[in-house]
């Protein structure tokens, strides 16, 4: 029963594509008349040669996912700067360069006032050594009496 229904199945696909052919050559062969609304004007330009660049230009904004507020722990004018922007940075980078003349010389006023601190410090001992003689010799004197 199957050798009998496959070529019949065969056949009729061989027949109907046959048919479905014949048809289409028919159709083109008849000269049939084509309606204005299927014409459509062509206007034809010559072939150039010319580079063609792939360019994007897009708008938009960008925005850290991470801000961090970066202050110096003390004033004063910077003289160099170390980093660029965009650039990592790890904790404790020395990032800029403070002229330091200023503070220079405030270090250089409190060494010499502790100078005379130091100094007014022996004159006191001084005068602590001499009123503690001064007593002694008092005490002795007294006792002398």
């Amino acid at each position: 029963m199957k050798f009998i229904v496959l070529p019949f199945v065969l056949a009729s696909c061989l027949g109907l594509g046959w048919a479905v052919f014949v048809d289409s050559q028919r159709r083109s062969e008849l000269d049939l008349p084509v309606s204005e609304e299927e014409i459509v004007a062509v206007e034809a330009v010559g072939l150039v040669t010319r580079d063609v660049e792939d360019a994007l230009e897009l708008v938009g904004s960008l925005e850290a996912g991470r801000e961090v507020e970066i202050r110096s722990r003390v004033s004063g004018q910077v003289t160099e700067l170390t980093v660029d922007v965009g650039d990592e940075i790890t904790a404790g980078q020395e990032l800029v360069r403070l002229d330091s003349a200023q503070e220079q010389e405030l270090v250089r006023q409190a060494e010499a006032a502790r100078k005379v601190a130091l100094a007014e410090q022996g004159a006191q001992q001084l005068r602590v050594n001499a009123a503690g003689l001064e007593y002694m010799r008092q005490k002795d004197l007294r006792s002398k009496g």
